[in-house]
């Protein structure tokens, strides 16, 4: 069973509890006034944890991934000294511009993927620029993930940056479900884009209506698009990354399934937070959500252990509501 936390400065330090049926059932619950309110999904995403926690602080809430980067580590080793709390981690999701050498895309997945998703198309054009996930871990987990998928070395350093491609994405037309593989396997490096500093406020990089990415200015008045300039054209400033291995496996440690991964459109890299932080990627990468996780030791008082949760991070000074 998991169950959800989300933590905050209120009188209880709690603003939601749930039981979930096993992986399969996940729950989302609100606290509104003195009520317990909740909203459930029929999804199985996988994951071993038994708890998943929110805490909100300013770094967690940060738009910069880097910004929770820094409660990650103190965050994780406060729900360890819980009793009766085993296998916790940290991860940020977190989002980001990329490029990749496009002879390096399968470009029949992301075809096939195009023409079977309801919500949209690939977040690729066919130059290789685009969006991309980074599922950024804490140290310890990044350390057992790298194991799980044979790293060593400085690719196993959660200090060395470095990044493992998940390359697997779900496809389906509403009646047959399926995965495709984004990308072939080939491309030693991808390249994280610098957003330009000089940016106004009706300026953005993103997708334009024809597939292609780049920088999109919208009339202020308006707010239609008033002008695109390609980000191929644009001379953009890059932070290279290599990909130290490819799996459809995320493995045992990693704390969320492979199935809630690849239901993306976009691609999808796992990174250690501590490279991130201290390489020139830090302010480029935004921060979606930062999540963590735990399991009950054998034989543990559940509600205990969720209490103590509770306790625990209310102590914390800068949790905020």
């Amino acid at each position: 069973a998991r169950r959800t936390l989300a933590v905050s400065a209120s009188k209880s330090r709690t603003a939601t509890v749930a039981l979930a049926i096993s992986v399969a059932l996940l729950v989302t619950a609100g606290l509104v006034s003195d009520y317990l309110e909740s909203v459930t999904s029929y999804v199985d995403y996988g994951g071993g944890a038994d708890l998943e926690v929110y805490v909100n602080t300013p770094g967690t809430t940060s738009a910069l991934a880097a910004d929770a980067g820094a409660e990650l580590g103190g965050i994780t080793a406060d729900i360890a000294q819980v009793p009766g709390v085993t296998d916790v981690s940290g991860m940020v999701r977190a989002y980001g511009l990329v490029h990749v050498d496009p002879a390096t895309v399968n470009w029949d997945a992301v075809d096939t993927y195009d023409e079977s998703a309801p919500y949209g198309t690939f977040q690729l054009d066919r130059q290789g620029y685009g969006g991309a996930n980074f599922w950024l871990l804490d140290d310890a987990t990044w350390r057992a993930f790298a194991a799980d998928q044979g790293l060593s070395g400085d690719a196993a350093d959660p200090t060395h940056p470095g990044c493992v491609a998940f390359n697997a994405t779900n496809a389906n037309n509403g009646r047959t479900y399926g995965t495709v593989v984004p990308l072939t396997g080939d491309a030693a490096t991808i390249e994280v884009l610098v957003k330009p500093a000089d940016l106004k406020d009706n300026q953005w990089l993103g997708m334009s209506a024809d597939g292609t990415y780049g920088l999109i200015t919208t009339d202020e008045e308006t707010y239609e698009d008033a002008s695109f300039s390609p980000a191929d054209e644009l001379g953009l400033d890059t932070v290279s990354v290599p990909v130290t291995a490819y799996t459809d496996d995320l493995g045992a440690h990693f704390p969320v399934g492979n199935l809630m991964v690849a239901d993306s459109s976009s691609l999808n890299f796992v990174m250690p937070m501590s490279a991130v932080r201290g390489s020139d990627l830090a302010g480029q990468l935004s921060n979606s959500l930062t999540q963590f996780y735990a399991s009950f030791a054998e034989g543990a008082d559940e509600d205990a252990v969720v209490e103590g949760i509770q306790e625990k991070l209310g102590e914390r000074d800068n949790v905020s509501a």
